[in-house]
């Protein structure tokens, strides 16, 4: 008797990989639409490389994703990246602290306006270490304070 799948929307049905899970644009130019295939309207333009996005579900070499603001819809596989990003929470009523170690205690290196696009090079689940691409600069952020990483996710 064949043992029944732990959870049947766990993983992609095209790739195996987890779902829901983050993921980046490729490029400038990447359209979402309305259904899986170029057939289907576009609904919106990204033009920002390297901004996550959170994949839904999978059909074919197409990926259901979901922004940051909540717009949903279909892209080409071919236009996401593994490459992981985040931005700083819009939420956040004040500005996020970039710091020079992983610690309230830590000295500030910046401070990031909701929607700053990060590199994460290192996440602990509490802390991530991130590349402010734009300036170069390199510190910790709260995981709680970013969009495009999981609450307690681990990553490098």
């Amino acid at each position: 008797m064949a043992e029944p799948l732990a959870d049947a929307r766990s993983v992609g049905r095209a790739t195996g990989l987890a779902i829901p899970r983050f993921v980046s644009l490729k490029s400038g130019a990447a359209r979402l639409r309305i259904g899986p295939s170029t057939d289907y309207p576009i609904i919106w333009l990204y033009v920002t490389p390297g901004l996550p996005l959170e994949v839904m579900e999978e059909s074919g070499n197409w990926r259901m994703v979901r922004d940051a603001d909540g717009a949903t819809g279909w892209m080409s596989a071919a236009l996401l990246s593994g490459q992981r990003m985040a931005t700083v929470g819009s939420w956040l009523e004040t500005n996020a602290a970039l710091r020079t170690a992983p610690a309230t205690a830590a000295s500030e290196r910046a401070r990031l306006q909701g929607g700053v696009l990060v590199r994460l090079d290192r996440c602990d689940g509490t802390w991530c270490e991130v590349t402010v691409r734009r300036h170069g600069l390199v510190g910790y952020v709260r995981q709680v304070d970013l969009w495009g990483v999981y609450r307690n996710e681990v990553i490098g």
